[in-house]
């Protein structure tokens, strides 16, 4: 993936609505540094009051221990932000960190509360140049970042939407359970062959959406397809996603679990840390019970980096996840 490079304070604040997933308002916003890199960008409501506990929960996840400086963004037209601010960066100092800047948004300016020097101009609402922003955005936008305009449009992605097609070809064709070890096997092959085929860009059609949906009800299927997206690069976890997505829309409540997980997932890969929680929040909603989507949610409001599911993905084989941990052959897999 190509680096982008945040070297002015109008380009860190330029790049925020990326970085977060959409533009952030009455928000605290900590980039986390190690050796000069972006390793984490955590955002936070504003609070009232700065408490303790609220700190201790900023520094609540993997990433914490292992930066070594951090940004801080408070964005609000509310005069006490800089205050707030000002308590983030003095915590930040405690626990060892270099903090790099502390900035306030407001009004599409920022300024400074970290600078000491009293005539320095960074005290002064500082506009971003429309040059700035357009070559931030221009850089985002070649590695096929775009951010939402707000935390509800983000929540409208994974909105439930009845696609009549897709309940038709469900409810047709039904989910029914093969009769034996080799009808598993036969159609484990083919779904996972389809599924997996979306990496390359394969013809889409409302009838293949739904076999998607019904096929990442397996475990295997879903394993498998799991496992290529940890090894697949960035255009094609890119190419996949819009159809994950409608996948998430379109899947009736009960299938909708394996489908939102795996969403989360790519959306972690991809580092989209917003649209990661919102998919895995809709997993969660429909079915609280569902172990993959509980460890996911539990990795990613933790704060690990996408490198920790890319590991533990190649720590397997491909073989492994297809077969389980047994080479026998399960009969109770869903078929559409």
């Amino acid at each position: 993936m190509s680096t982008i490079v945040l070297a002015s304070p109008s380009s860190l604040v330029a790049s925020l609505p990326f970085l977060v997933g959409f533009t952030p308002e009455e928000s605290v916003v900590l980039v986390w540094l190690r050796e000069g890199s972006i390793v984490l960008t955590q955002r936070a409501d504003l609070p009232r009051v700065v408490r303790q506990d609220w700190l201790l929960t900023l520094w609540q996840h993997a990433t914490a221990p292992e930066a070594d400086a951090i940004v801080i963004v408070g964005t609000s037209s509310d005069p006490r932000v800089s205050r707030v601010v000002v308590s983030v960066a003095e915590y930040a100092v405690a626990r060892g960190l270099v903090v790099r800047d502390a900035l306030v948004v407001s009004n599409g300016s920022w300024s400074s509360v970290l600078c000491s020097e009293p005539s320095c101009c960074c005290h002064q609402p500082q506009a971003i140049p429309e040059s700035v922003r357009m070559a931030v955005a221009a850089e985002f936008a070649y590695l096929g970042v775009a951010p939402a305009t707000s935390r509800q449009s983000l929540e409208i992605e994974v909105q439930a939407r009845v696609d009549p097609l897709v309940i038709r070809q469900l409810s047709q064709r039904g989910i029914r359970r093969p009769s034996t070890v080799h009808a598993v096997e036969v159609w484990r092959n083919r779904a996972i062959d389809e599924t997996c085929a979306w990496l390359t860009g394969s013809p889409e059609s409302r009838a293949s959406l739904a076999r998607v949906i019904a096929g990442l009800q397996d475990v295997r299927v879903r394993d498998v397809f799991l496992w290529d997206c940890a090894s697949a690069e960035h255009d094609a976890l890119r190419r996949v996603i819009p159809r994950l997505q409608e996948g998430v829309r379109c899947a009736p409540e009960s299938l909708v679990a394996p489908v939102a997980t795996v969403c989360a997932v790519v959306w972690w890969l991809l580092g989209d840390g917003a649209r990661a929680r919102l998919s895995i929040g809709r997993c969660v909603q429909a079915d609280p019970e569902y172990l993959l989507g509980q460890l996911i949610a539990q990795a990613i409001a933790a704060g690990l980096p996408p490198s920790a599911w890319r590991s533990a993905a190649m720590g397997i084989s491909r073989k492994q996840c297809r077969d389980g941990s047994r080479v026998v052959a399960r009969s109770d897999a869903t078929v559409l």
